[in-house]
């Protein structure tokens, strides 16, 4: 359980997940209708993968859901996603997914091309 930086209560993990993949999906949507600018959404999610290989206090299923965040996001900023899930893979110590690591493969291939 994450502690809220308004009131100091509690939120779920399932909820801070949920919302991350929310984002994700608003902004394939969002880039579907021709926007372009998700800098700080990047941001946040390479902010909680790089924390994660710092601490463990990041949990598992929010690492994923920043993962696939980050995923939904490659059309736009496919470097910088790419180079974020790379370090986050070399780095964490997380039983990551067979198909989260197929995905991040799938880029790591189409950046070859």
């Amino acid at each position: 359980m994450a502690k809220s930086v308004m009131n100091g209560d509690k939120v779920n993990d399932a909820t801070i997940v949920i919302a991350i993949r929310l984002i994700g999906q608003i902004c394939c949507s969002a880039i579907k209708d021709g926007y372009s600018n998700f800098g700080v959404i990047v941001k946040m999610c390479s902010g909680i993968l790089s924390r994660s290989t710092q601490t463990s206090l990041i949990p598992q299923p929010v690492q994923f859901a920043a993962a696939y965040t980050l995923l939904d996001l490659s059309s736009i900023e496919h470097s910088t996603v790419l180079s974020k899930l790379s370090q986050w893979l070399q780095a964490t110590t997380s039983d990551v997914p067979k198909n989260l690591r197929s995905e991040i493969a799938s880029l790591v291939v189409s950046e070859q091309f």
